[in-house]
């Protein structure tokens, strides 16, 4: 049987074809392949130890420095001029509130109150007898407006002088620590000059500085463990909190307070304030596995539930010899504690547990 070269050539290109198609169906199956079976492979997966950290709760804190200060502090002045006749406090001495600390020289006060108080007598009963007459229509309001007007003159002369005679003792304005004293026995002192400083110790008070981050974490009554320089510690609450930054410092001031009954706190002593911010859920993790990334964020890897290497921003709430506490990974997390410089976010790795 002859074979014609145009039907060798059929043969030909059909094989040809049928083996073209056979190639293409084993490649879209192979496409079709999920792409992970290769990388699911335990050969070819890297190897990284996890440990499945639970959250803690813990409180955090802020701490800054400030300075102690009285709650009052008041000059006390004279108000009226005249010579000192007798001081009644001592200096460093504990006075009480509408204690007179220094008196002077009355003069005659007492006689031209004396006298004061008869032209008031006198003024009354000459209105009255004018106001008599008016009723009897033998003299008119005019005459009645003027005897009120001189009544009324000679009592104010009365509280005058009875103001300036009450002025003549200098008393404390509040209780608290004569702190200095600043005349002596027959010393002449001025309308408004100051004879001594009055302080109040009970409460103590804290002023501190907070910066511009951290003034949001700060409130009312946030309580804080004061300890001075000398090793005392003392329990104390946030009373104020200022609305203005320093433009310089870009910080915020704030005042604590606390209990000082015994009087054993002092002004302007250095203290480190430990603020007590509210509770919350951190993981504690070496500083070493956290880092950067490129927008300057802090942040750690952990694995997501499929085992893949994923980054997670955290927020660092206090650091110590042996860790640091961070927030932001949830109540549990997977943290990659080695092998994490050698995979790349996204890649599925072959785990090992801490402590399995």
């Amino acid at each position: 049987m002859r074979i014609h070269s145009g039907q060798i050539a059929a043969a030909v290109l059909t094989l040809s074809v049928v083996g073209w198609l056979s190639i293409g169906v084993v490649s879209a199956e192979e496409q079709s392949l999920p792409p992970s079976l290769a990388e699911q492979n335990p050969d070819t997966l890297a190897s990284v130890l996890v440990d499945r950290s639970v959250a803690r709760t813990m409180t955090d804190e802020l701490v800054v420095t400030g300075t102690t200060a009285a709650d009052r502090r008041v000059q006390v002045a004279v108000e009226v001029a005249g010579k000192v006749r007798s001081i009644n406090a001592r200096k460093g001495e504990f006075v009480q509130a509408g204690q007179t600390i220094v008196e002077l020289e009355q003069n005659d006060l007492q006689a031209q109150l004396r006298s004061a108080r008869a032209l008031v007598d006198q003024r009354q009963q000459e209105y009255n007898a004018t106001e008599n007459l008016v009723d009897r229509g033998l003299q008119n309001q005019t005459q009645l407006a003027a005897a009120r007007s001189a009544l009324e003159s000679a009592k104010a002369q009365v509280t005058s002088l009875e103001l300036r005679l009450e002025h003549t003792s200098v008393k404390a304005p509040f209780e608290g620590t004569l702190n200095s004293l600043a005349v002596q026995i027959g010393s002449f002192v001025s309308t408004g000059q100051p004879v001594g400083e009055i302080i109040d110790f009970d409460p103590v008070v804290i002023h501190a500085e907070v910066a511009e981050r951290d003034i949001g974490k700060v409130s009312l009554d946030t309580e804080a463990e004061i300890t001075l320089t000398t090793g005392e510690t003392f329990a104390a609450q946030v009373r104020f909190i200022s609305k203005t930054a320093n433009p310089a410092t870009r910080t915020f001031a704030i005042e604590l307070q606390a209990s000082n009954e015994t009087g054993r706190l002092a002004d302007g002593m250095t203290a480190e304030v430990s603020l007590r911010l509210p509770t919350r859920q951190a993981h504690f993790v070496s500083p070493a596995l956290l880092n950067l990334d490129n927008e300057g964020d802090l942040g750690l890897k952990v694995l997501d539930s499929n085992n893949r290497v994923q980054w997670r921003k955290v927020e660092l709430l206090r650091s110590q010899t042996d860790g640091a506490w961070v927030t932001g990974l949830g109540e549990r997390a997977n943290i990659i504690t080695r092998g994490q410089g050698f995979v790349e976010l996204g890649e599925l790795v072959s785990v090992e547990y801490a402590g399995d």
